[in-house]
C-alpha cells in the first residue's frame, strides 16, 4: 500500500463526497474516419491567398454563403476569373 492512499480514502469534513465518474462507452472514444476527399483542393494548380478585409464585409459575407451553402474559395475564384474575364483586353 502506498502512503498517499489513505489520503484519497479519507473524505474531509465539511466537503461533500463526489459522485464516482461515469464510464463512457467504447464508441464514446471512437475516433471519425477521416472524410475520403480533402475538404480543399490540395493540388499543385491551387495556391493559399491572404487578404485583408474589413470585419463588416467579412460577416455579411459569411453569413449570406452560409445560406446559400457557398463556400468562400468557390465565391473567390468565381470573382477573381469574373474580374480576369473583364481585363482581357487590357493586358
Amino acid at each position: 500500500m502506498s502512503k498517499f492512499e489513505r489520503l484519497l480514502d479519507r473524505q474531509p469534513e465539511g466537503i461533500p463526497a463526489r459522485p464516482a465518474p461515469k464510464k463512457l462507452s467504447a464508441q464514446a472514444y471512437k475516433i471519425p474516419e477521416p472524410p475520403e476527399a480533402p475538404a480543399k483542393p490540395n493540388g499543385a494548380e491551387y495556391v493559399k491567398l491572404t487578404a485583408y478585409i474589413r470585419k463588416e464585409t467579412h460577416r455579411a459575407v459569411k453569413r449570406l454563403l452560409l445560406e446559400s451553402d457557398q463556400d468562400l474559395s468557390e465565391l473567390i475564384e468565381a470573382l477573381l476569373a469574373q474580374w480576369l474575364r473583364s481585363q482581357s483586353g487590357k493586358i
